[in-house]
């Protein structure tokens, strides 16, 4: 029972009680009862009142409010029955007392007001579908039904979720459907699998058991691969590999044609499997192979032709030594059997000549087909031919001879220098050898290691070569150093062999030179003088070199054999850039001394065209106001269907062609004019440097653009395509 009371009117106040009668599964009764209560007064008044159950009221009752003077007394005034349906929650109805005095005594209205609780229905757990039936309507879609068990309200359905099994799988949930579903149809199957689902209801209460199918299958999968054996005369062995776990058989038929087909056996079994066929006829037949299940059939698979017993033809040498090979070297060779029967290899035969001679037969039992021939301990010409045995009462047909030669590597003598660790005290180094090989030297190379090993000069030498000098114009060994030669050869037999030696330099070295830098900047040279030094107890200098070096490493040798006091001349030095004199003197032993030089031809904002094969043309402009270059790797675009891919972006397939341009606009005075007009006309292919350091060959075009005052300002441009750049001819 729910109660409560209301607000007080001087001595007196409405009360209310609720509570639920009788309880049915669906509804219950509920009563509500309004009460007028004094409190510790005497009353005797003329009242009314209701009893208000869910909004539904009693009426007014009218009654006569009275108590004794000090008493505390309750009066029923009306009672409310109402029947109230229960639903899946709980919830609250209200229930109200209405009290009202209007004798003219302590009158006033009081109103009581109380929640009852309606509980929800109590559902039991529903009852578990049954005759749940799964049936294929194709590779892609199925269909599921089932009965409806809901027994009465308290086990009704709310829902009812169906759950699906691919192959051996968990079951997943594939559908949730309303409690009146009965069937359902899924369309996310696929051939060659089996399915089964299962279903059940809920409601409040919870779940129902699961109610499930049998198994339904899809088309089975062709077979992964067959294959067929000659086992006799007319004997076929014929094996497949399943693709399908779920195919109830398979079916083999054979054909002598490729056309028309025969059946030969339902093999029962679904797995991997083999039809032994005794009764093969005369003559090729091919075999095809397919999967069945419930009626379902996969696509058929084939196997090759196979014939009855013929002779094997010549084995395939599939793989083969080296055509020559070193004294001692194990040949291996592999082939493989041509059996057009298709009979499996019992042995293989083959046949061995050394140098022509009489041939030994060496008989392989089994089907191995690989041998490793290693009984020649001399140099020596080899033969061997093979051929196979199978089925054919006789060995077929003989393979082409592998032939290759056993031959000795060539030995390399190195006589200079002398032994390793020889000290080198004078240059040229001198290396000389000798080669021993009966077939003859193809080819030598001899290279240059320093200590850590790396090569420093690689050279290509004549088969005839005996002896080589590492003279400073060939490598500048460094004194005071470790190095290796290696030497290689190449005998006539194709081998090759190495021979090594190390040495170490220790030579005296002539006086370190003194150098000048002078700048001509009417043509934009640079010129080197060098100047011998001399010291009691080291060699003279007997002629001097100088190279320029640009930081990029590039080196030209811009004099050899200079004299003491000599200049060397560089016509095309970069423009306002720093670079490198090396300046090398030699004594006659040939042991050398260097020193750099730093160096920098500053002509600010002008353009230098040289012209000649020495480049001693040269013009000059002091103002050039724009510089371009630009360069193309040619090729061929391609754009293919990529289906969005790459976005539709094209391909491109370089030609290894390039090529390259160069622009520029100058502007100078008359004399500049006429100076450039002249150099680019009489010979346009030049050597242009702009102020940025940079250096090009170009085959030059030039205009000129020139303004109306006096004295005339031409803005003349210069315009090429780069060409392989060569440096000045030195003399």
């Amino acid at each position: 029972m729910a109660s409560a009371t209301g607000n007080t009117v001087q001595h007196w106040r409405a009360k209310v009680n609720a509570y639920i009668s009788a309880t049915a599964d669906t509804q219950v009764t509920i009563v509500c009862e309004a009460y007028w209560c004094s409190i510790g007064w005497g009353y005797d008044v003329a009242a009314r009142g209701e009893a208000i159950a869910n909004g539904s009221s009693s009426g007014m009752q009218v009654f006569n409010a009275s108590s004794s003077t000090g008493q505390t007394r309750e009066i029923k005034v009306a009672t409310k029955t109402i029947t109230v349906t229960r639903g899946d929650v709980d919830r609250n109805i209200t229930c109200t007392a209405n009290v009202q005095v209007t004798g003219g005594y302590h009158n006033g209205t009081s109103a009581a007001n109380v929640n009852l609780t309606i509980p929800a229905i109590a559902y039991q757990t529903p009852s578990a579908p049954s005759n749940v039936s799964a049936s294929r309507n194709s590779d892609t879609q199925a269909s599921v039904s089932w009965n409806n068990n809901p027994s009465g309200i308290l086990k009704k359905y709310a829902g009812v979720f169906v759950e699906r099994q691919v192959d051996n799988g968990s079951f997943a949930q594939v559908a949730a459907l309303d409690g009146a579903a009965s069937n359902y149809v899924d369309n996310g199957i696929e051939a060659h699998h089996r399915y089964a689902y299962r279903v059940r209801a809920k409601n409040n209460a919870g779940y129902s058991a699961y109610a499930a199918s049998e198994y339904i299958y899809t088309t089975p999968a062709e077979p992964v691969s067959v294959a067929v054996v000659k086992r006799g005369a007319n004997v076929v062995e014929v094996k497949w590999e399943a693709g399908s776990a779920y195919a109830e058989a398979h079916e083999v038929e054979r054909s002598r044609d490729g056309v028309s087909w025969d059946d030969v056996t339902t093999e029962g079994s679904g797995l991997d499997g083999s039809y032994v066929d005794d009764g093969t006829p005369a003559g090729g037949v091919v075999y095809r192979v397919r999967a069945r299940r419930d009626g379902l059939y996969s696509g058929w698979v084939k196997t090759g032709w196979v014939t009855t017993v013929v002779a094997p033809d010549a084995p395939t040498v599939v793989s083969r030594p080296a055509s020559v090979l070193e004294t001692g070297s194990v040949a291996h060779l592999v082939w493989s059997a041509n059996h057009p029967d298709g009979s499996e290899v019992s042995s293989s035969q083959l046949e061995i000549a050394v140098d022509g001679g009489a041939a030994q037969t060496v008989i392989i039992e089994g089907a191995a087909t690989e041998y490793d021939y290693s009984q020649t301990a001399s140099p020596a010409t080899v033969s061997i031919r093979i051929r196979t045995h199978g089925l054919y009462d006789g060995w077929g047909a003989w393979s082409g001879a592998v032939v290759f030669t056993l031959a000795d590597v060539p030995q390399i003598l190195i006589s200079l220098p002398a032994s390793d660790g020889a000290v080198i005290d004078a240059l040229p180094c001198q290396v000389a050898w000798e080669v021993v090989d009966a077939t003859g030297v193809a080819a030598q190379s001899i290279e240059l290691l320093d200590r850590a090993g790396t090569v420093v000069y690689r050279s290509a030498l004549a088969p005839d070569s005996r002896e080589f000098a590492f003279a400073p114009s060939v490598y500048m060994l460094q004194n005071n150093a470790e190095y290796t030669v290696r030497l290689t050869a190449i005998g006539g037999s194709s081998l090759s062999g190495k021979s090594e030696r190390s040495f170490r330099t220790e030579y005296e070295q002539p006086v370190v030179p003194t150098a000048s830098i002078s700048y001509k900047e009417e043509d934009a040279s640079a010129s080197v003088q060098v100047f011998f030094g001399s010291e009691e107890g080291k060699p003279q200098a007997e002629y001097a070199s100088v190279a320029r070096i640009l930081p990029n490493g590039d080196r030209w040798l811009v004099a050899d054999r200079l004299g003491n006091g000599e200049f060397a001349r560089d016509p095309l030095p970069p423009l306002n850039q720093g670079f490198t004199y090396l300046v090398t003197v030699y004594a006659l032993s040939g042991a050398a001394t260097a020193i750099g030089l730093d160096a920098m031809l500053v002509l600010p904002g002008t353009f230098a065209v040289n012209a000649g094969a020495d480049a001693s043309r040269c013009a000059l402009t002091r103002r050039a106001t724009s510089l371009s270059r630009s360069s193309k790797l040619e090729g061929t675009l391609f754009t293919f269907a990529d289906g969005g891919e790459n976005d539709g972006l094209p391909e491109f397939y370089p030609s290894g062609n390039k090529t390259a341009s160069v622009a520029a606009t100058v502007v100078c005075d008359q004399l500049q004019h006429d100076a450039l007009m002249s150099v680019v006309r009489s010979q346009p292919v030049c050597w242009i440097r702009d102020p940025l350091g940079n250096r090009e060959r170009v085959h030059l075009s030039i205009s000129d653009d020139v303004s109306a005052g006096y004295p005339p300002v031409h803005s003349v441009g210069l315009e090429g395509d780069v060409l392989v750049f060569r440096e000045a001819n030195n003399g």
